[in-house]
Formats: C-alpha cells, structure tokens, sequence
C-alpha cells in the first residue's frame, strides 16, 4: 500500500522550472530517500507535501486523500522534522512532548503512553534535564519524538543529518532505521552515502528532474554510468 503518492508534479516561481514532471511513491513501512544537491528541488517538494506550496499541475495524494494548498485535512497524518529543529529551552523533554500531544488534541492516557514510548525508542526516556542543556544530537533526537507524537502514517525529514559529524549521521539514521516499523518516512539528504545506509529506495533529484529512482542496487545494475553519479553525490556537501 502506498502511504504517499505523487503523480507528475511540477512548479514554477516565475520563469524558473523548480519541479519538472516528477512522480514517485512512499509505500506502507518503507523509507524513500529524496537525493539532491542544495537547489535540486527537495523542499520545493516537502512543502508541496505540507499543502504550503501552490503546484502547477500534477497531484499529491496522502492515504488516499487529495493534498491541496492551504486545505490538508491529511496533514494529521504527517510528522515533519525540519533540519534545526526549535523548542522550549525551559522545558524537559516529557513536559515538551506533553504539550505538543495536547496541541494534537490527544486524551492523557494516550497521551502518556505515545510520550513513553517514543522518548525510549530515541534514547531520552531517562532524561531529566531541561532542553537548554541538550547537545545537538539530542535536539535532534527530541525532533524526531516530536514529530512521532500522534502516530502518524508518514515522517518527513528534511536534512536531519546535515548538521552533523559521520557518528553524529549514523546515529540519526539508526533511529530512523527503528522507526520505519511504526511510520513511513520521506528522508531529504544530499549525502548519497546516509540514503544507502538507511533507505529502501531513493528518488535523485537533479534541476528539478527526478532522473533515477528505484532501489540501488537496481539502479546500479541498470545504468552502467551509475558509478560517476553516484561518486558525485556521495561526496557533495
């Protein structure tokens, strides 16, 4: 079953081709990586997602429901993890996700619960410390139990190893790793190395163009040229 669902897509800002005609697919417990160097069209696309983006022409479907601009009524069904995520410096990480579940409109039992179990499954459940006090990974760990809050059939991530050192992006991805058994998950990263750790398939994104898309080992046995492009993004920063 495909959680999400882009069909032809595409999205000028002016005279500039931003999206050009791209379609791609996120199944039910998989994580697709969107590849791209900075420019390359990835969050003209999550945006376009998140209903926050007029498109052009094409459609963007989300658990069957039509995404349209400024009216989402699946957006309850996305978890977005933006590359720097932002909290309440005072708070502690159970005080923080207590307050994004009762945004969300969820009952305190449940509320608890989902708090529980996402802090363990991102190593924070013994943590007392107010977030002020956090290290960078840790933000980022607490960034992605935010977006879990709710349970929600698809996480968007945007660059969430970009900040990051090789240990640093390893233990992200893990995480991610962990999470697919429970959402779907849409990985933006210009690091094509983090997409071959971590991703089922990856959809490369170069001028607005989705010029490979596939699993990689596919995509490798497919185009005999494969080697050069891969070098190129493997290495781009």
């Amino acid at each position: 079953m495909n959680i999400l669902e882009i069909s032809h897509v595409s999205k000028c800002f002016g005279s500039k081709q931003v999206l050009n005609d791209i379609s791609f697919t996120v199944a039910e417990n998989e994580i697709v990586g969107l590849i791209g160097v900075n420019g390359a069209g990835k969050t003209t696309t999550m945006k376009a997602i998140l209903g926050l983006l007029r498109t052009d022409q094409g459609s963007i479907t989300l658990c069957g429901e039509q995404v349209r601009f400024r009216a989402v009524p699946s957006n309850h069904l996305i978890g977005f993890l933006q590359d720097v995520p932002e909290f309440y410096s005072y708070m502690t990480a159970k005080e923080y996700l207590d307050l994004c579940g009762k945004i969300a409109g969820i009952e305190k039992d449940q509320r608890k619960r989902q708090r529980d179990e996402i802090l363990e499954l991102v190593g924070l459940e013994n943590e007392k410390a107010r977030i002020r006090g956090y290290s960078r990974g840790m933000k980022q760990r607490l960034g992605i139990a935010q977006a879990l809050i709710g349970e929600p059939k698809l996480l968007i991530c945007d660059e969430p190893t970009s900040a990051f050192d090789p240990l640093g992006r390893h233990a992200v991805l893990e995480m991610l790793s962990k999470i697919k058994s429970r959402t779907s998950v849409l990985l933006s990263v210009h690091i094509l190395s983090d997409a071959e750790n971590v991703c089922d398939r990856i959809a490369m994104l170069n001028q607005g163009k989705i010029v490979l898309s596939g699993d990689l080992s596919t995509i490798r046995w497919m185009h005999s040229d494969m080697g050069i492009q891969l070098k190129f993004y493997r290495h781009a920063a």
